[in-house]
């Protein structure tokens, strides 16, 4: 699985290297903030470790992982202190004060958040609940999949030529929001090609929303300030996907009364648990997550896209240079 990604990313790196030799070089000295790099780093690794273990190397009420949470808490803190003390902090504080760049990044974060939750646990809720196989589990994920790339290219395409674009993604959320309570209210009684209806719409609900966060994240902030912002949106959806996680793993774990075992054993663990029930509550969770993308959609400003730059206006750092948003 891992070695595709060699010939993909070199074949990414040759086309983004011809691209950006055309770009003119802009010099400006700078000055990294290592320390707040590590802040940053070491309070994620903390709580990433915390999500990992809990439930299952140590139960979740129980001092490595209540200790695991506190530094992370603690390095959260002075990472946002030396953001106010750094000569140029690692996350400007100009971005971060942006409303937009905020509800764009959770809107991006509730929607990946949901998306990856559902990929991990979907293929085993089809495996404990409907006793498909494991090939029969994985190809049940293609209608998600195939909705989310279809309905993020369609929007991508869309929004350029739309006035109201936030319309897209509040409509894609409330579908999705819909038929992940439809699958929680008919876990196990439900046939399969239904279902797998209801995954088409839910991907493509949430591939709605992508597009419309990052344009709307990169039509708010100064060119100079466009990879910072996308950079830190894609870590914070990263950051998503791991706690819903951890709340859907909990939530199973949980409901199946497994404790200081894998998610994947359960099955043979614990027979005589009502897994469709269980996943129930995975399906409302799902739909829960969607609800607070579907409010920060809502809450975003929408602002109109900026066009094409004019030639005399074409440098990154021009007063008013429009710039064609990146999807």
């Amino acid at each position: 699985i891992f070695w595709i990604n060699i010939p993909l990313g070199a074949a990414a790196m040759l086309m983004t290297t011809r691209a950006l030799k055309k770009l003119p070089r802009n010099e400006r000295p700078h000055k990294l903030d290592f320390l707040g790099a590590a802040l940053m780093m070491t309070a994620s690794v903390t709580l990433m470790l915390a999500l990992s273990w809990g439930g299952i190397r140590f139960p979740w009420i129980s001092a490595p992982i209540g200790g695991l949470v506190g530094i992370s808490i603690l390095l959260w803190a002075l990472f946002a202190w030396r953001l106010t003390v750094a000569a140029e902090p690692f996350l400007p504080i100009a971005i971060l004060g942006n409303a937009i760049v905020r509800c764009a990044t959770l809107v991006g974060a509730c929607g990946m958040g949901a998306l990856v939750g559902l990929t991990i646990f979907v293929p085993l809720y089809f495996e404990v609940v409907h006793h498909l196989s494991a090939s029969q589990s994985g190809l049940a994920l293609i209608p998600l999949m195939a909705a989310v790339v279809t309905m993020a290219m369609t929007t991508g395409r869309l929004i350029m030529h739309m006035e109201n674009y936030k319309r897209m993604p509040v409509l894609g959320f409330t579908v999705a929001i819909l038929s992940c309570f439809s699958l929680s209210v008919w876990p196990s009684q439900m046939p399969i090609a239904l279902m797998l209806v209801l995954l088409a719409l839910i991907g493509g609900g949430i591939g709605t929303a992508f597009p419309v966060s990052i344009v709307s994240l990169q039509n708010a902030v100064s060119r100079s300030q466009m990879g910072t912002a996308t950079g830190a949106m894609n870590f914070f959806r990263s950051l998503a996907s791991a706690l819903v996680v951890a709340l859907f793993g909990a939530i199973v774990l949980g409901g199946a009364g497994g404790s200081g075992i894998s998610v994947e054993s359960l099955a043979r663990s614990a027979p005589g648990v009502d897994f469709a029930s269980v996943f129930r509550f995975v399906f409302l969770a799902a739909g829960l997550v969607l609800c607070f993308g579907l409010a920060f959609t809502i809450a975003m400003e929408q602002k109109p896209l900026r066009g094409p730059a004019a030639k005399e206006q074409n440098t990154p750092d021009a007063p008013g240079a429009p710039v064609p948003p990146a999807e």
